[in-house]
């Protein structure tokens, strides 16, 4: 069994995506046998995403197993994936003058190494752009990558917006691309628990029953916070209990009990301290209203 597969079916948060990577693996074993291996046949993608998604781990996972099956599409250049943010900016009228686009092209050009092309995987996060889809800078963005889609499997991503928006999108983009439409689920408290688990197993951490509860309490209050960041706090809170630990306990070191826990639990002045982090994000970011991650 080819390893970056099992590596990327484990990948917790995206149940969609890995039911396409099981199609990917049987197109990869039929295709060998038929005449379109030259074919450039792989749909490019829309991500429906939500924060919380370590999207550049995923494109990690993503992008080596496709480079390992080696029949699906061609790599070449300095990296095997491009991450790209469209950021939204008014062009005006002047020709030429869309900066977004321009900064695009230079970071493909500089991931062609000693290659005469890059070839590989091009995430685009498009969500700044979800209202503005009828914008002709977006329209003329959308064609440049159309002329290019030989070359890369494309993967747009947008985080946020309302139903109609994401459907005009898709309409939009499918009058110039096959494109698949992905829905990239927000993280369940029990997979980020279970993440949180092993990463403290990885450093030879063992935690009790009680122990375990009350981390998984206070993964699910932070959960419920529109802008928690998912594995990104999780692996922080890991360090955090580590460093704790280490640097205070004297015997016992590697196991953890409640007691031991007692800073992160959910009513601890560490939580309350995400939670307010996560509050004044949203103030910042000037949203005005919060609705859970269910």
């Amino acid at each position: 069994m080819n390893q970056y597969y099992e590596d990327l079916i484990r990948f917790r948060g995206a149940p969609a995506l890995i039911k396409t990577v099981r199609r990917w693996e049987t197109l990869s074993k039929n295709i060998k046998n038929s005449h379109a291996e030259d074919l450039n046949i792989l749909p490019d993608m829309l991500w429906i995403s939500q924060r919380g998604i370590n999207k550049t781990l995923l494109l990690t996972k993503l992008s080596n197993y496709l480079y390992s099956l080696d029949n699906l599409m061609l790599f070449s250049g300095k990296e095997r994936f491009l991450e790209f943010n469209l950021g939204y900016t008014n062009p005006g009228t002047a020709e030429n003058s869309f900066p977004e686009l321009l900064r695009f092209i230079r970071k493909v050009e500089d991931l062609k190494g000693y290659t005469s092309e890059f070839h590989g995987v091009v995430y685009i996060d498009i969500s700044e752009w979800l209202t503005h889809t009828d914008e002709k800078a977006f329209t003329a963005f959308i064609e440049y990558i159309a002329t290019n889609t030989d070359k890369w499997f494309v993967i747009f991503n947008v985080s946020g917006g309302k139903p109609e928006e994401v459907n005009k999108l898709e309409s939009m983009l499918s009058l110039y691309l096959r494109i698949e439409t992905i829905k990239i689920d927000y993280p369940k408290t029990d997979d980020l628990f279970n993440v949180a688990m092993e990463i403290l197993g990885s450093y030879g951490f063992e935690v009790d029953d009680d122990g375990k509860k009350l981390l998984k309490e206070s993964i699910n209050t932070m959960r419920k916070k529109k802008y928690f960041d998912g594995f990104i706090s999780v692996r922080c809170m890991c360090s955090d209990i580590i460093y704790e630990t280490l640097s205070k306990k004297e015997t016992d070191l590697y196991s953890l009990t409640a007691a031991d826990l007692s800073g992160f639990a959910k009513d601890s002045d560490y939580v309350r301290r995400i939670v307010a982090n996560y509050d004044e994000r949203k103030k910042r970011i000037g949203f005005l209203k919060e609705e859970d991650n269910d």
